[in-house]
């Protein structure tokens, strides 16, 4: 029977010294294992290469998208207008602006809705209870402290409470924080907002010149240039209450902490807002009158003024929280009064709710 040779034989090895077999196979298969290494870093380069040339690619899909994405000012202005008629139809479907209205009528005695010929005992505990809780609450001034966090602030520290409770009680922040309070004992909630307030005005110089001759007087001279300077007219923190009624916030909201956007409504007569050199030119142009003072009167018609003296236009100061922006904008224009920008605040936007409950 025959035997099947070994691989060893088919290839000649049988007939060399086992010592040589290892040594031989080193020679036939290293140039291979470097064939196949070489071969697998240059596979691993393009692989790497390609993977770069689909990053690269993405991001300039995704930059492309963002750029045909981006809204207009106009159209961000349409969809800020459409959020705000949400916001108010919400309130107005919930009854909030008549529950609040009707909770200052109980504060201030107006108890009955209608006119009552009979004598009636009216007793306001409303008024006496508010009024014994909001001392407690308010009439003190607060003793703000400042904490250095590193041993070497800790003069910087003192400095900055004596300037903070100095503000607070020479800028009227007191009186702002008791009306606030009013507002969270009778309505449920009152509003406040803080912020630092930087104004200055250029003011040209005062300068009488002085003559020392009639001569020099009724000469004609070259006009000199009119020099000015900046006046600083405020530079501090502020605080100021807001009316809750002048307030609106996201209606999909369930809290404070997960609302998208909310905004302040400013009543300002027209003429201020048409001249404040602050908002855009073509936008404050275009304002146009909200409503007119309800004490002008047109001939004999009380109430009944549309005189430019005694219209009013609202303008509404809206801060984007998705965007970290705040613009402000008004009634008549399709324009922002001010574009939107990035927040000039340091923790969002400037208004705390402040509640009873």
């Amino acid at each position: 029977m025959a035997s099947t040779p070994s691989p060893l034989a088919v290839v000649g090895f049988n007939a060399m010294p086992e010592i040589w077999v290892p040594i031989v196979v080193a020679v036939i298969t290293g140039p291979v294992v470097v064939v196949l290494s070489k071969l697998r870093k240059e596979n691993s380069e393009q692989h790497a290469e390609g993977r770069e040339l689909l990053q690269a690619i993405g991001a300039k899909v995704d930059k492309v998208g963002s750029i045909m994405a981006r809204m207009t000012n106009t159209e961000i202005l349409k969809k800020y207008r459409e959020k705000l008629e949400q916001s108010r139809r919400w309130r107005q479907e919930e009854r909030y602006d008549d529950l609040w209205s009707r909770l200052i009528d109980l504060y201030r005695g107006k108890h009955h809705r209608t006119d009552i010929k009979e004598d009636q005992l009216l007793i306001n505990i409303a008024f006496a209870t508010i009024n014994v809780i909001s001392p407690a609450v308010s009439i003190n001034h607060p003793k703000i402290a400042v904490n250095a966090k590193r041993p070497e602030d800790a003069d910087k520290a003192i400095v900055t409470e004596a300037i903070i409770n100095y503000w607070w009680q020479h800028y009227g922040c007191q009186e702002q924080f008791r009306r606030a309070v009013k507002d969270f004992l009778i309505c449920g909630h009152g509003w406040v907002k803080t912020g630092y307030r930087y104004v200055e005005e250029e003011k040209a110089k005062d300068e009488t010149p002085n003559f020392d001759s009639y001569d020099e007087l009724t000469t004609p001279g070259s006009e000199a240039a009119v020099e000015s300077e900046l006046i600083i007219k405020e530079d501090r923190a502020f605080l100021e209450r807001v009316s809750l009624f002048d307030m609106y916030v996201d209606p999909d909201a369930t809290s404070m902490d997960d609302i998208r956007w909310i905004a302040q409504r400013i009543r300002r007569p027209l003429e201020d807002v048409k001249k404040d050199k602050r908002y855009n030119a073509s936008a404050r142009a275009d304002a146009a009158p909200s409503h007119y003072s309800k004490w002008g009167q047109d001939q004999f018609r009380p109430r009944m003024s549309t005189d430019k003296d005694n219209s009013y236009v609202e303008v509404w100061e809206w801060y984007d929280i998705d965007k970290n922006t705040m613009s402000v904008f008004c009634d008549g224009s399709d324009k922002f009064l001010v574009s939107p920008t990035k927040m000039p605040f340091l923790f969002g936007h400037p208004y705390t709710m402040i509640r009873n409950y």
